[in-house]
């Protein structure tokens, strides 16, 4: 049996296992591309590509949530 597998140890990334099953490598490359998606993975890897001051990321976050709550607001009006 052949396992498909994603771990990047630099990143601190959960492992994520495939099993190949019948030799349908077609099949467990679209289930990995799906365990990778589901775990944003991409995201983490791509946000880590280039540093960010804690300032930066803090009024991100706070940018969000203020259009989160807009969007409440909206919704329940």
């Amino acid at each position: 049996m052949y396992y498909i597998s994603i771990y990047e140890q630099n990143l601190k990334l959960n492992m994520l296992i495939v099993k190949v099953r019948k030799n349908n490598i077609e099949r467990a490359l679209k289930e990995l591309k799906s365990k990778v998606i589901k775990t944003r993975q991409n995201s983490e890897i791509n946000s880590r590509t280039e540093y960010t001051k804690k300032s930066i990321k803090k009024r991100s976050e706070k940018q969000k949530a203020i259009y989160i709550q807009r969007m409440k607001l909206q919704t329940a009006i």
